[in-house]
C-alpha cells in the first residue's frame, strides 16, 4: 500500500465534489490494507467537507521516515474550537447532527490507525484543522511489503 498513490485516487472524487486537494511528499509504505487506509482518508476529507465546506482547500503531505508512514491533512476551514478539540474522537460526539453527522467518522478512524500500530492526532493549527495519521511504515525487502 502507497499512501500517496491511494490519496490520489480519492482526490480526484473529492476534487470532483469541490475541493482544492494538493498532495505533496514523498511515497510512504504501509502493511495497513488500502481499504483501511481508504476509510481514514474518506472519514477526515467527509470531517473538511462537512466543516470547512466543499469549495476548501486541503493539503495531504505523506512522508516515511526509518519507521513511521505519516500522512498529514491540513484544511483552510474555520479549525475546531478548542472547546471541542478534546472531544473529536468521542463515540458520538458531533457538531453536525442536523446535517447528518454520527459522531462515528473519527473514532472508528482512530481505531482502525490503532488496531494497525499507528496514532491519529489533531495537531495544533492558527487556521483549519490539522489531524497527523501516523503508522508503522515498511520497507521494499521487508516480509510484510505487498507486491
Amino acid at each position: 500500500m502507497r499512501p500517496r498513490q491511494k490519496s490520489g485516487g480519492m482526490a480526484e472524487r473529492y476534487r470532483a465534489q469541490g475541493l482544492t486537494i494538493n498532495i505533496l511528499g514523498s511515497a510512504a509504505a504501509t502493511s495497513l490494507p488500502e481499504d483501511a487506509l481508504e476509510a481514514i482518508l474518506v472519514s477526515l476529507l467527509d470531517h473538511v467537507q462537512t466543516h470547512a465546506g466543499r469549495h476548501a482547500t486541503v493539503r495531504i503531505t505523506t512522508a516515511c521516515s526509518n519507521a513511521q508512514a505519516q500522512i498529514l491533512i491540513e484544511d483552510d476551514g474555520p479549525g475546531i474550537s478548542i472547546a471541542n478539540q478534546t472531544r473529536i474522537f468521542d463515540p458520538f460526539f458531533t457538531t453536525a447532527r442536523t446535517s447528518g453527522g454520527t459522531g462515528l467518522d473519527l473514532p472508528i478512524a482512530r481505531a482502525i490507525v490503532a488496531g494497525a500500530g499507528g496514532r491519529i492526532d489533531m495537531l495544533p493549527a492558527q487556521s483549519g484543522a490539522r489531524f497527523l495519521v501516523s503508522l508503522p511504515a515498511i520497507h521494499p525487502g521487508d516480509p510484510d511489503t505487498a507486491s
